[in-house]
């Protein structure tokens, strides 16, 4: 018997499928029956049944030992905790963070503002990087997590959803255009399209643009930018209409500077992005507040 057996244990439980706690556990499904098979051979016990529709049904005694469980993982929660803040006292604090160039620009620094207030005494350095060089710096123990626009293919390192980044197109207050509520996205044909992505050699931004003309669009990039600042300089100075991730130009749009334009065919336009980690490293206590941060960011933003 191992605390690993009573995690397997307790996400069956939770979910009440096998399928599904093998996707939360990250492990193969014949690996988590597997498990829960040791579990009952040592304890002499039946824990569950498969119900004839899929998933499964705890026994009596399943959500009795569930009960002792969960008190169990509980104490080990509390008592790594207590010992890993113990050690993370004992010795110089920091926490590096990575990240592609779009979650750089919007979301790491105020997550990072965040966890100051709760860890002032962290030093914190943010590394921004190509999605690539980010995954190298994780291997080699430069960065503790980062996030990035794409899942890493890398076997060692794991890649968490985290969140959709939308895509948007803006322009001025005083463009022709910002009266019209909804249009189609052959009426912006005849403006040359910026693009503000990163400074990879073709950019997630880039890349959709690219996508839309294939399928038939007649888009003109004007004018790729290596930062969000540039593409809303150039929009600022009616040199087209721009294009970029959400989060850049949502304060422009907010006070009324820009004009989001609601085009019917990119309405789901957007990339997922995602927290990754090297797979055979412990996260620091730090990196473990710092991921609890990011998903109580995403939340609050969700909810507004």
């Amino acid at each position: 018997m191992t605390f690993n057996q009573f995690m397997v244990f307790s996400a069956v439980a939770r979910h009440l499928n096998i399928s599904k706690a093998a996707r939360e556990l990250k492990v193969s499904q014949p690996s988590v029956s597997k498990q829960l098979r040791l579990l009952e051979r040592h304890y002499h016990v039946k824990l569950y049944y498969r119900k004839q529709r899929g998933g499964i049904e705890l026994t009596k005694e399943g959500r009795v030992f569930l009960t002792h469980v969960r008190e169990v993982l509980s104490e080990l929660e509390t008592l790594k905790d207590t010992f890993q803040e113990k050690a993370a006292r004992s010795k110089p604090q920091s926490l590096t963070v990575g990240g592609s160039y779009s979650p750089s620009a919007i979301l790491l620094p105020s997550v990072l503002a965040l966890f100051q207030k709760q860890y002032p005494r962290v030093r914190l350095r943010l590394r921004t990087r190509s999605r690539r060089e980010i995954e190298q710096m994780i291997l080699n123990s430069e960065v503790d997590l980062a996030v990035i626009n794409r899942p890493s293919r890398s076997p060692r390192i794991t890649s968490e959803p985290y969140r959709w980044e939308k895509l948007v197109t803006f322009i001025p207050a005083t463009h022709p255009l910002a009266r019209t509520r909804t249009i189609a996205l052959s009426q912006i044909t005849k403006f040359p399209l910026i693009l503000g992505g990163g400074r990879r050699r073709v950019s997630t931004v880039e890349r959709i643009a690219k996508e839309l003309v294939k399928q038939g669009y007649d888009l003109k990039i004007g004018m790729r930018c290596d930062s969000p600042e540039g593409a809303k300089t150039a929009v600022k100075e009616q040199m087209g209409v721009g294009l970029a991730y959400e989060g850049n130009v949502q304060r422009e749009i907010r006070n009324g500077e820009f004009k989001q334009l609601r085009i019917r065919e990119l309405k789901n336009l957007g990339i997922r992005s995602y927290i990754i980690y090297r797979k055979e490293r412990l996260l620091s206590i730090h990196a473990q507040h710092f991921r609890k941060l990011l998903h109580a960011w995403r939340a609050r933003r969700s909810s507004e």
